[in-house]
């Protein structure tokens, strides 16, 4: 078991090792989403900043850091690049930001005076998720059902029920129990939904009935039918707000 502190010196590492400062990191993916299990690794995600003379420079500069060692998967975004994400109401942040596991607290309160994530752009991409990782299903169609294949499942059900809170103008949590203990579905789905997370939270020990399946397939497959309706909107967000933020935290933090 990884504790907290374990995950925190590894931050330190990086910062040392990349000579950055890290401003924000929390932990995503399945531990964050409600629903990882005994094989699950640490998917930590960070925001940081240099010092300000590496953006005084005509010279490209790399906005991302890598790692990944097989525990650790460890993604982090430069400040310019996470504002401008977050200009874009960009799905990942919001949920880095919204994380309910935190390794380095937003301290410095990055977006704070920044226009919220727009819900016509979210939901586009939970949609879009949605669709894309059903279809992947319908062109490999598969003999036997597996914990990888609950786990796909699991993450369908969660771009869908998010989609429907923030069609609902509700702000949707990143926990999948949460996620099902506010969204407005009949007593048989989220039972259903709720066989599947525990026969994968639980590497396939829990029964799992065909039943159980069509059901949950009929439920995808209607609700990606009235996702795929919904359209994009255009960003409305004023950049020169972004700009701004961007130069306080180069030249304060």
């Amino acid at each position: 078991m990884i504790t907290k502190e374990q995950i925190i010196q590894k931050l330190k590492e990086i910062e040392k090792t990349h000579k950055i400062q890290i401003l924000y990191a929390a932990e995503s993916g399945s531990r964050a989403w409600g629903f990882d299990n005994q094989e699950s690794d640490y998917d930590i995600r960070f925001i940081y900043k240099h010092k300000l003379n590496n953006y005084l420079t005509i010279k490209p500069t790399k906005d991302t850091i890598e790692y990944n060692d097989g525990l650790y998967d460890i993604v982090g975004w430069d400040i310019k690049k996470a504002l401008y994400l977050h200009y874009k109401s960009n799905p990942s942040l919001r949920e880095w930001l919204i994380s309910n596991i935190i390794y380095i607290p937003n301290q410095y309160n990055i977006f704070e005076g920044l226009e919220g994530f727009d819900y016509t752009i979210l939901k586009y991409h939970y949609s879009t998720m949605a669709y894309k990782n059903w279809k992947k299903f319908q062109i490999k169609k598969f003999k036997e059902f597996t914990i990888n294949h609950a786990k796909k499942y699991a993450y369908i059900i969660r771009c869908i029920l998010t989609w429907k809170l923030l069609d609902e103008n509700i702000e949707p949590p990143i926990n999948i129990f949460q996620i099902i203990k506010q969204s407005k579905i009949n007593l048989e789905t989220k039972e259903n939904i709720l066989i599947l997370l525990k026969y994968y939270k639980n590497s396939g020990k829990t029964e799992l009935t065909e039943d159980n399946l069509k059901f949950s397939n009929n439920w995808i497959e209607k609700s990606i039918k009235i996702m795929q309706e919904n359209k994009q909107s255009k960003i409305n967000k004023d950049i020169k707000e972004y700009d701004k933020k961007f130069q306080e935290i180069v030249n304060h933090i």
